[in-house]
């Protein structure tokens, strides 16, 4: 911590960084649908519901949590961790923490603020009774869910937002579209007022794990708070009655403090300092991504050149006065 002491903060909303390859952020949009058409085929693919857990979220077995849920996300954050390197964003994106400050504030609280309800889930007897095979694959399951959607969100697309429309921009639609691709799921469970609360609560939620993200250099801070607030909200399935008052706490307290920080960055009085414009030769996956990072970096960086080559050349004469 001595030497985080020297680091600067990070900034809020996240400045420009260049690092790595340009993506148009038009194209970096329909990542969002591609993402949901791979879970869905692979859940397809698997024979069970879409990206839906009504079906077995209160009787679940062992073998429809392997399958619904730990290897379709576990493919799915597979595909997105090479697209990640490949881009070289590797740092950009979170995944190799980047040298800021290191901020408690932003870590170790919100982890404690949703760990400690998590591990309240043990003194559960319904819960309890689902067996600790169940448990513990259904913990794996989630935390790989929690990974890919941080991956997806608060690392490949705020990066990518925030260095063509800012920091504010990236924040605010990464958090809107991390809300509306969550709605299919709530349709069949909620409808009205319901399913509006919920909407606004994964809006503040987005907007949360955004500040997490960035005021602490990594995705694997908002990953485990996302992951276990997930176990907290399954648990809440399984034992209504006995999380019902503790739930509505967590949850609106992670509403709040998101839509808290959404309205600060709409005042005019929020403004980004500093940038990131500096290429890391060294920002590079571990050796097993190399290969086909640099295949796939290869490919899209030789189109890149042939279409600057195919520019006609400037003519010295051209410019010259007569």
């Amino acid at each position: 911590m001595e030497h985080d002491e020297a680091l600067p903060p990070a900034p809020w909303p996240p400045s420009p960084d260049r690092r790595g390859i340009d993506v148009d952020p038009w194209i970096a949009l329909t990542f969002v649908p591609a993402s949901w058409f791979l879970g869905w085929t692979l859940s397809r693919w698997e024979n069970g519901p879409p990206r839906s857990f009504v079906d077995w979220s209160y009787e679940p077995s062992s073998a429809s949590i392997a399958s619904q849920l730990l290897e379709p996300y576990a493919i799915e954050a597979l595909v997105w961790v090479v697209v990640a390197s490949a881009l070289g964003w590797w740092t950009a994106v979170g995944l190799r923490r980047e040298p800021v400050r290191f901020s408690m504030g932003w870590s170790a609280i919100p982890l404690a603020f949703v760990a400690i309800p998590s591990l309240l889930i043990g003194i559960s007897p319904e819960i309890a009774a689902k067996g600790s095979t169940v448990l513990a694959l259904m913990a794996a399951g989630l935390f790989v869910a929690a990974f890919t959607e941080e991956l997806m969100y608060r690392g490949i697309l705020l990066h990518a937002f925030s260095r063509a429309w800012g920091g504010t921009i990236a924040v605010l639609l990464t958090s809107l579209l991390f809300a509306l691709i969550h709605i299919p799921s709530r349709v069949d469970q909620m409808s009205g007022p319901a399913l509006i609360l919920a909407t606004v609560g994964h809006l503040g939620f987005g907007v949360f794990m955004c500040r997490v993200r960035v005021a602490t250099g990594s995705i694997w801070w908002p990953t485990a708070i996302h992951a276990l607030s997930n176990v907290f909200t399954f648990a809440h399935r399984w034992d209504e009655t006995f999380f019902d008052q503790l739930f509505a706490v967590v949850k609106l307290g992670e509403m709040f403090i998101g839509l808290g920080l959404a309205l600060a960055l709409l005042s005019p009085s929020t403004r980004a300092v500093g940038s990131v414009d500096e290429v890391d030769p060294n920002d590079r996956a571990p050796l097993w991504l190399t290969h086909s990072s640099a295949v796939i970096r290869g490919r899209v960086l030789s189109r890149s050149s042939e279409g600057r080559a195919q520019e006609p050349a400037p003519d010295p004469a051209a410019d010259r006065e007569p």
